[in-house]
């Protein structure tokens, strides 16, 4: 129980300090906007530095959201067939149109014969946001070199395996990568949040999956996600 209030203490504390960054950057511009009279120039300067500092809160508010609905049990939710294949090239289209300059491949492999067993049960929209996620981190964190995702089957699981070589992540810092807020030390001159590790974590866990994460740094990162065949399952 102690471990659990401290947890949520600093996942408080943590959330506070981000949301406020922002807000402080729009409250200072607009008040040094209004102080007096400027140029046209830079009153648009002003508006720019507040725009992107609204939509920077806007996707971190949109995160946090993300991240507490992952919480729930799932019962909520609408739960359908998803066939893995199809959803690997809707997350690389998604991811396409937010970095075109990506170098993403997807590898199916060997397609089990019975269609059956190509399908997971789940909510596909939000499983969908749990794999952009750590594609887009390889992206980001190898500066659009050549990302692999690799689709295979057993009897029981789907595994997505999506491989980098981008900046990997210290190893004495490996243990903490699912913590919210969490930040590799390299990674200071990328833009990011620390919630979409936690995020993709939650969601794979909702769904009875199981996310692992291996990394060497300077090297690269591999994620491998095993999602469980609708074959066999028991009805939700």
């Amino acid at each position: 129980i102690e471990v659990a209030f401290e947890s949520q203490n600093n996942f408080i504390s943590n959330a506070s300090h981000e949301l406020r960054t922002p807000v402080t950057a729009i409250i200072g511009e607009a008040d040094y906007s209004l102080a007096k009279e400027r140029s046209i120039e830079d009153y648009k300067h002003s508006m720019l530095q507040i725009s992107g500092q609204a939509n920077r809160l806007q996707l971190l508010i949109k995160g946090l959201l993300d991240l507490a609905q992952t919480g729930f049990d799932g019962k909520k939710l609408t739960w359908v067939e998803i066939r893995l294949d199809e959803l690997l090239f809707e997350v690389k289209k998604s991811v396409d149109a937010i970095m075109p300059g990506n170098d993403i491949i997807v590898c199916v492999g060997q397609l089990p014969v019975d269609e059956s067993k190509l399908y997971t049960t789940g909510t596909k929209d939000i499983l969908k946001v749990a794999i952009s996620n750590i594609v887009v981190n390889a992206c980001k964190y190898s500066d659009n070199k050549r990302v692999e995702v690799h689709l295979a089957f057993d009897e029981k699981y789907g595994s997505i395996t999506v491989k980098d070589k981008g900046i990997g992540i210290p190893r004495e810092e490996m243990r903490y990568i699912y913590d919210p807020f969490f930040r590799a030390s390299n990674t200071t001159s990328y833009e990011g949040y620390g919630i979409g590790m936690p995020l993709s974590f939650n969601i794979i866990r909702m769904h009875k999956g199981k996310l692992t994460v291996s990394s060497v740094e300077g090297e690269g990162t591999t994620v491998q996600i095993q999602l469980p065949l609708s074959v066999g399952q028991q009805e939700r």
